[in-house]
């Protein structure tokens, strides 16, 4: 197949295997005057270490281990306030955006993005990955909605389909009896506190865990 870009995001296709490609975008640091923090200490600071970490344990939970990056990484504005109001700014020395190929162990190849200056986009955790029968998207901005594309539909009649999150979906008719009232980011945190809590009491193990933090 051809490369396709939908929304901004470069869809790479890979044959017999998976297609995969991810986005974080965030508004947070367009401001050349949003001040210095932990998340531009250069250890551990920058837009790979901050926002990426979490498109690429994304990666790792859909698709499986990377094993052959190259990427690139650029910082845009070279110097901050060392803190919120001061006029004495000190240099930046992490990036704003990076932009990475990447091949799966799988054999899936395909792009991650991470990009905290990315002006119109407050929360954009997103990824598309298209396979010999069709295409899964999601973004975090419009996060009870799952885009489904297959392949060998009718022409005329092809494109995406939305999968809208209801009681269908497990925990969901725990929140709410009724499709369409839409679960929220806080909503997202209680599943997971529940989630460790019954790791904790002999459950099953839930992820990621240390091991796939030390992986990331």
């Amino acid at each position: 197949m051809t490369d396709l870009s939908v929304s901004g995001i470069v869809v790479l296709d890979v044959g017999s295997t998976n297609v995969k490609s991810t986005l974080f975008g965030t508004v947070d640091m367009c401001d050349p005057d949003a001040p210095h923090s932990f998340r531009t200490d250069p250890h551990g600071g920058g837009a790979v270490a901050d926002i990426g970490s979490h498109i690429i344990s994304m990666a790792r939970f859909l698709v499986g281990p990377v094993v052959e990056v190259s990427a690139s990484s650029a910082t845009i504005h070279k110097s901050r306030p060392v803190s919120a109001g001061s006029h004495e700014r000190a240099p930046v020395s992490v990036d704003d955006i990076t932009h990475a190929l990447i091949r799966f162990e799988c054999e899936a190849t395909g792009s991650i993005e991470a990009n905290w200056a990315a002006f119109g986009r407050t929360m954009d955790l997103s990824f598309e990955i298209t396979g010999k029968k069709g295409t899964i998207a999601f973004t975090q901005e419009r996060m009870n909605e799952l885009l489904i594309a297959k392949a060998g539909a009718v022409n005329g009649r092809d494109g995406f389909t939305k999968i809208e999150t209801g009681p269908a979906h497990p925990p969901y008719g725990k929140f709410c009896p009724a499709p369409g009232h839409h679960l929220g980011f806080n909503d997202l945190k209680v599943i997971e506190v529940a989630e460790l809590l019954n790791a904790y009491s002999g459950g099953e193990a839930c992820m990621p865990d240390f091991s796939e933090a030390l992986a990331v």
